[in-house]
């Protein structure tokens, strides 16, 4: 889409690291799709050591789209540590530059975590990930009237499909983000029973600051086996 960065291959090999440079400061929408680490040795992505990197859409977009986004991508974290961010956040995820009262930024959502639909008996999601110290502020309501933070929701995978039988959303954990302003929920974490999208297990939300949203700060849904725990938030 016009305006997004899509990074396809930023990273090719387990262990590699991918930093977000702030440039002046200011980031276009990312999209990060089909990185793999492996298990205990990741692939991660951080924000720039040199100050916070803002990502932002250059000007509002009424309805849909994505800000951050990550797709088909396995063992990875996303870490935007950084020692004089807000609450140690060095990546912030916002509304768009020229966004107004009167011209309102409403992405889907925020942040977005998920696989592509199907197009073969191949499944691929995102698992296996951390996500730590990322600031999503959705200026809700004076700079935008929709989205959710952080979203994970594989909306083209259906466990009661035979060619994705034993496939989960798993290994999954928030820790030490910061959610305010946004519409909808600070966390939408799995898909509506009804609708028999692949379901979580193995997650943990923990140590996140939620403030002022206009839905749940925390939604799990079809969190149906694992170890699952959400604390301290």
């Amino acid at each position: 889409a016009p305006g997004v960065a899509t990074s396809s291959a930023v990273a090719g090999q387990p262990g590699d690291t991918v930093t977000i440079r702030r440039g002046a400061g200011t980031r276009g929408p990312r999209k990060i799709t089909n990185i793999s680490g492996a298990s205990g040795n990741r692939i991660t992505v951080r924000g720039d050591p040199n100050g916070v990197v803002t990502i932002r859409r250059p000007s509002p977009q009424s309805n849909g789209g994505f800000v951050f986004e990550f797709t088909n991508c396995q063992h990875f974290t996303v870490n935007g540590y950084l020692a004089s961010g807000t609450r140690s956040c060095g990546i912030k995820v916002m509304y768009a530059t020229t966004a107004s009262s009167g011209s309102k930024d409403n992405p889907s959502q925020w942040v977005k975590f998920s696989g592509s639909r199907p197009l073969s008996a191949t499944y691929s999601n995102c698992s296996n990930y951390t996500v730590r110290y990322v600031h999503v502020d959705g200026g809700y309501p004076t700079y935008s009237n929709l989205g959710s933070g952080f979203y994970c929701h594989d909306l083209g995978y259906l466990r009661t499909d035979s060619r994705y039988a034993g496939a989960w959303m798993q290994n999954i954990l928030f820790e030490y983000n910061y959610v305010r302003r946004v519409y909808a929920q600070g966390f939408y974490l799995g898909p509506n029973f009804v609708e028999n999208s692949v379901a979580i297990k193995d997650i943990e939300v923990a140590n996140n600051r939620i403030e002022d949203t206009g839905g749940s700060a925390i939604s799990g849904k079809c969190w149906f086996e694992g170890t699952n725990s959400v604390h301290d938030n």
